[in-house]
């Protein structure tokens, strides 16, 4: 402690101009440990700032010596959340701290890594990654492959007071400004889900449907696509609700007379329509024949709401429906066997939303994907179109003549070639680069990514 202010004296010493009434001595005050930390810390904090990591190991003593978190805050004029910043900063394995102080790590890195508590899994996954992979970001992800975020669709459908209920524990990321927590036991949070689903299935079951089903928002169309769905029978309407769907039919009619629709009106229009689906639900039912030949799916959605598909009954053949079946039945199920364009619009429209939100929490699979559209698209001669739902468009043929000599395209071309020996058919890319090590993905797509630059510029005068 103090080292900066006897340096000092030292040099005032030397030079001969040491005031001679410090001649007899230079005071001192001994203090006990825990305020010498603290006076130190606010010399540093207030005066000369101090690296943080010296920062992080002091506010850490003066809490493991027994200060509450809340009075460390007040002494140095911040807030506890910023205190409690430095308190993780400093659990981080000493090896990285070292590393911050020498400027070889930066701070969001040292922030990734103190998401974890355990220095040898720090270390585990810091030495296994590549140093393309020690982005802050990267690092976070490695370090919580094993656990749930708490905006992830299976928490929301159990909920985190079951979960915690349960016995399961959480780590909130301090460095996060949306506070999101990651749930430590995966395969708790699977169980939970598996119980409610459970507890869901006995309760339809219970009110006499045949058969039960669940699926994800991602794919449960297709199977939404192989049933025909039996119409509930209507019921009498109260007054009340009777008014108010002849006011919104009313209303709606008023809109889709109008040409052109402010976007206020739109939404009011899907505001409408839904309030519509809902009363007419409420006003009518299955009977109880019905529920004892169809059954239900329900979906869980990406934000971890469900949605119930009532009625579902395996689809026939047109030549049973027009023969051998019912004629009650055919008459129930009528032009069921096919979707309306309508609704075949929105099922896809909800599957594009549901996909583009699982991409966006998954940076690994999104690597795969953009590489697998680009190398398809560039580096395969094909005599089709490959399907993809990414919205990538490749550059058109590029006239290039002038070129084929120069380092620039002989670099390229070995590039291309030595790739283009190792890809497999087309049919087998993706499964082939979800195998691939993360360098190799990137080398890919760097090629495949360069097959798209177009930079020539034509002169428009004439």
């Amino acid at each position: 402690m103090g080292g900066r202010r006897l340096a000092a004296l030292q040099k005032l010493s030397k030079q001969k101009k040491l005031p001679k009434a410090l001649g007899q001595g230079v005071p001192c005050q001994v203090v006990d440990a825990e305020k010498a930390v603290a006076v130190s810390l606010a010399e540093n904090t207030l005066r000369v700032g101090m690296h943080p990591a010296d920062q992080f190991v002091a506010f850490s003593e003066l809490v493991k010596a027994g200060k509450p978190v809340e009075e460390v805050a007040a002494s140095f004029g911040v807030n506890k959340r910023f205190v409690l910043q430095r308190l993780k900063l400093s659990n981080v394995a000493p090896r990285f701290i070292e590393a911050y102080r020498r400027g070889e790590i930066h701070l969001d890195q040292l922030e990734a890594l103190a998401i974890c508590d355990d220095h040898a899994e720090q270390e585990r996954v810091w030495d296994s990654a590549d140093r393309y992979s020690r982005n802050a970001h990267q690092l976070r992800h490695l370090l919580t492959q094993q656990k749930v975020r708490s905006s992830d669709r299976r928490v929301q459908f159990i909920g985190i007071d079951r979960y915690l209920a349960a016995g399961g524990t959480i780590d909130k990321d301090l460095f996060d400004e949306s506070e999101e927590g990651y749930l430590n036991d995966r395969a708790l949070v699977e169980k939970l889900v598996q119980e409610r689903i459970n507890e869901i299935t006995e309760k339809l079951k219970a009110e006499g449907w045949s058969w039960v089903e669940h699926a994800l928002d991602s794919d449960y169309w297709k199977r939404l696509n192989s049933l025909d769905r039996l119409q509930p029978v209507p019921v009498a309407m109260d007054k009340n609700s009777a008014e108010e769907e002849a006011a919104l039919h009313a209303e709606l009619d008023a809109l889709t007379e109008k040409e052109n629709l402010s976007d206020e009106e739109q939404e009011r229009e899907t505001e409408i329509s839904a309030r519509l689906e809902e009363i007419e639900a409420a006003n009518s039912e299955f009977t109880a024949e019905q529920r004892e030949r169809s059954g239900v799916l329900f979906v869980l959605g990406y934000d971890g709401e469900l949605t119930f598909y009532y009625g579902l009954v395996e689809r026939v053949s047109k030549a049973k429906r027009n023969g051998d079946e019912d004629p009650a039945e055919a008459q129930n199920n009528g032009s069921a066997h096919e979707l309306s364009g309508a609704l075949l619009v929105d099922l896809t429209r909800q599957r594009t939303v549901a996909i583009r939100a699982e991409l966006a929490s998954r940076p690994d699979v999104a690597l795969v994907a953009i590489t697998h559209h680009l190398a398809a698209h560039s580096l395969y001669e094909l005599q089709e179109e490959v399907p993809s739902a990414l919205l990538i468009r490749n550059s058109e043929y590029l006239d290039l003549r002038g070129t084929e000599e120069s380092k620039a395209m002989v670099r390229l071309e070995e590039l291309e070639d030595t790739i283009g020996g190792q890809l497999p058919p087309i049919a087998e890319l993706w499964d082939w680069l979800c195998k691939q090590p993360q360098d190799a993905i990137l080398q890919l797509m760097a090629v495949a990514l360069a097959r798209t630059v177009t930079a020539v510029q034509y002169c428009s005068r004439v």
